[in-house]
């Protein structure tokens, strides 16, 4: 059995690209919640009027799912609200809330937005993701359900997991 110069070549490319993607760089483990301390009854403390009831991440103290009561803003905030938009209202209630993931506003501000959903009924879901230094950070996300005023109805996971700053992990993915 005879092998034409094509054969050759692809089987000599074959060898090449298994050499070389056997040799990945190898990235530094680490979870984002090793760090992070429980809320414990602070996170009872930190409930505002407007949240009805809340659910919480057990391994870390910090809501998971919150719900909020009726709103009964004015029609002005409702205007208000519908003029910024999806994202600026969304990133505005979970400001209101921010205690309950021990965020600060500027770690809302830093929340990259991942994607906006409008719903059949003018309702809307935006999502955002955390970073460190451009890259995700897994389980750190929050969806936040607005009615068709853009008025919360209800945020499910959470942002704020991180340490401060993200300083130890950075350091981590700085080094990779």
């Amino acid at each position: 059995m005879t092998i034409s110069p094509v054969g050759a070549s692809l089987r000599i490319v074959a060898i090449a690209l298994i050499a070389v993607s056997a040799q990945a760089r190898v990235l530094p483990q680490f979870n984002a919640l090793d760090n992070a301390r429980p809320a414990g009854e602070a996170l009872q403390a930190a409930r505002s009027g407007a949240v009805a009831e809340t659910h919480t991440e057990e391994r870390i103290g910090l809501a998971n799912f919150v719900s909020f009561r009726p709103t009964t803003a004015s029609t002005a905030e409702s205007l208000m609200s519908m003029a910024a938009g999806p994202e600026a209202a969304a990133r505005r209630h979970l400001k209101s809330v921010a205690n309950l993931y021990r965020a600060s506003a500027s770690d809302i501000d830093a929340a990259v937005l991942h994607h906006i959903e409008p719903l059949y009924n003018g309702a809307q879901l935006v999502k955002f993701t955390a970073a460190v230094e451009g890259v995700e950070i897994f389980r750190e996300t929050a969806t936040v359900l607005m009615d068709s005023n853009m008025h919360p109805l209800a945020i499910n996971g959470y942002l704020g997991a991180t340490p401060a700053g993200g300083s130890s992990n950075a350091s981590l993915v700085a080094s990779a």
